[in-house]
């Protein structure tokens, strides 16, 4: 191997090493079935807490139940490793925190947009995100 083969692998180490260390994976957390149990609700935000569930089964925004929205607030820069585990208001808001302490992205899957998977149309298609969590 000559001095310039070397310097061109090494080059292209340290870019392939830098992309995969600051390249953060995204998460997405279901909340299409708006799910909530009382005082609990399964979201790791909610500004707004508008939505009913029917005896059908139905959701209508005419209650106080969680409506999480995409991305969480305020905004995940501002997390340290010191930020409390409240730092947002939803049930499973701690969890959240900690995975972006530990470099990842988070957004929620509100209840009205849909599952889809290939779709380019969709921001919030699953194939934009390493992890789909599904409480």
């Amino acid at each position: 191997m000559n001095y310039t083969s070397i310097k061109k692998y090494f080059v292209l180490s340290i870019l392939f090493l830098t992309l995969k260390n600051t390249a953060q994976v995204k998460i997405l957390f279901d909340n299409t079935k708006a799910e909530s149990a009382g005082n609990a609700d399964w979201v790791i935000d909610a500004d707004t807490r508008n939505l009913y569930f029917t005896n059908t089964g139905s959701i209508t925004l005419t209650g106080n139940e969680s409506s999480a929205q995409r991305f969480p607030t305020p905004l995940q820069a501002g997390i340290s490793a010191t930020t409390a585990e409240t730092f947002w208001d939803g049930g499973i808001s701690a969890w959240a925190v900690d995975l972006v302490k530990n470099g990842f992205e988070v957004e929620s899957l509100p209840y009205n947009v849909p599952i889809t998977y290939g779709n380019a149309g969709n921001p919030q298609d699953l194939s934009n995100y390493k992890v789909y969590i599904v409480c």
